[in-house]
């Protein structure tokens, strides 16, 4: 999440059972260190569902990280409050990002069916 959160940065979370596209979880990433990152939407793959997540400042989505890694919602720490506190406008894009990646992906299927 840098700029807004520098790496290092403290964070309070709260876990949830359901979060929504904008939200700012952390999590724990595959190499051991925590990741604060938008929730976009789910995917439901073949071991349960996972949360699809992106950095502010990146251009790619993040490999689907499992439900039972979410730490939580960022609730407070050493971030601005606009940083957890997440608008209309903030949850609107993160969905509008998530489903024009999946209009592209669909595409791709039908065009190349294997």
């Amino acid at each position: 999440m840098a700029p807004i959160l520098p790496d290092g940065s403290t964070v309070q979370v709260a876990p949830r059972s359901v979060y929504l596209p904008g939200d700012v979880i952390a999590f724990a990433a595959p190499n051991g260190s925590l990741r604060v990152h938008r929730v976009l939407g789910y995917h439901r793959g073949a071991s349960g569902w996972r949360l699809l997540t992106k950095g502010d400042n990146t251009t790619w989505i993040d490999s689907p990280v499992p439900v039972d890694q979410v730490l939580g919602l960022v609730r407070g720490g050493d971030c601005a409050r606009s940083v957890y506190q997440v608008s209309w406008r903030e949850r609107l894009t993160a969905m509008d990002f998530f489903c024009r990646k999946s209009v592209a992906w669909l595409w791709r299927q039908l065009a190349n069916p294997s």
